[in-house]
């Protein structure tokens, strides 16, 4: 998914993808309010919302409180990973 409007400017798909998806109605958002916009068609869209979300000032927060408003109060599943106590290996490297 881009949040940009693909027209303006060329975009290379990552190696393995073949179709870029771009959300309906985003040309006329300004770009500074395209990620948030196109952020909040996929949580329309979807019924699973997993996240990090741990600062409270941030876009992500909004978002995660927009999924559990409104319209689709009920309806998505949300999973904050940050609510959820997750123990890394000290050593990441043995993990990949």
């Amino acid at each position: 998914m881009t949040p940009y409007y693909p027209v303006r400017k060329a975009v290379k798909l990552p190696e393995g993808f073949d179709t870029l998806f771009y959300p309906p109605n985003l040309q006329t958002v300004p770009n500074r309010a395209a990620i948030i916009r196109a952020n909040q068609y996929m949580v329309e869209c979807s019924n699973y919302l997993i996240a990090y979300v741990w600062h409270p000032a941030s876009n992500a927060r909004e978002l995660l409180e927009y999924a559990g408003t409104g319209t689709r109060k009920g309806k998505i599943h949300i999973t904050n990973l940050a609510d959820k106590q997750i123990h890394l290996p000290k050593n990441m490297a043995s993990v990949l």
